[in-house]
């Protein structure tokens, strides 16, 4: 028997038969398998529509009741896919904490909710330089109690997670 390093070894068919099998299953392996190319020809085509879309910021300012957050979660799904759904405020975050945040983002628009004692106020705003729209919330219905109220209720998660289609067709003004 062969010796390697003073030492006996020892080879048995059996030990060489699964050598074998194990090479020839390795050479029938096809390239492509193993080597990947990366593709630096491929280039993705800007995208025009999202460079002008708005995008905004839906959230509350201040300590507001728990209803007023509810109504914060609902104009997020009205607003979406366009708004950030997920958007984690604080009672101390100021107006310019979400400007140095949504800069980067490129939100456009702000859309905020505040209480006072006169009531909820909704402030619409255009960042960073745009006019600000004040409005003072009276009556305001949630989408869970529109839910409780229409006979069969649908589900809107889905259509709200695609942009809306807007069909202007055969819109003329009467004679």
């Amino acid at each position: 028997m062969p010796r390697k390093g003073g030492k006996r070894t020892h080879s048995s068919p059996r030990s060489t038969r699964f050598k074998n099998s194990i090479l020839t299953h390795v050479s029938l392996i096809p390239l492509h398998f193993l080597q990947r190319k990366t593709r630096t020809h491929v280039v993705e085509a800007p995208s025009v529509e999202k460079d002008d879309t708005p995008m905004s910021f839906v959230f509350k300012m201040g300590k507001v009741p728990g209803v007023v957050s509810s109504l914060v979660q609902d104009m997020r799904r009205v607003m979406a896919p366009y708004t950030a759904d997920k958007l984690r405020e604080k009672r101390k975050n100021t107006l310019k904490d979400f400007v140095h945040v949504g800069a980067p983002l490129g939100v456009t628009h702000f859309i905020f909710f505040t209480n006072t004692e006169a009531g909820t106020n909704l402030k619409i705003a255009r960042i960073p330089r745009g006019p600000t729209l004040s409005f003072k919330v009276t009556k305001y219905s949630l989408m869970s109690q529109m839910h409780l109220v229409v006979r069969r209720p649908v589900d809107a998660s889905q259509a709200l997670k695609s942009k809306p289609l807007v069909v202007l067709n055969n819109f003329t003004a009467p004679d």
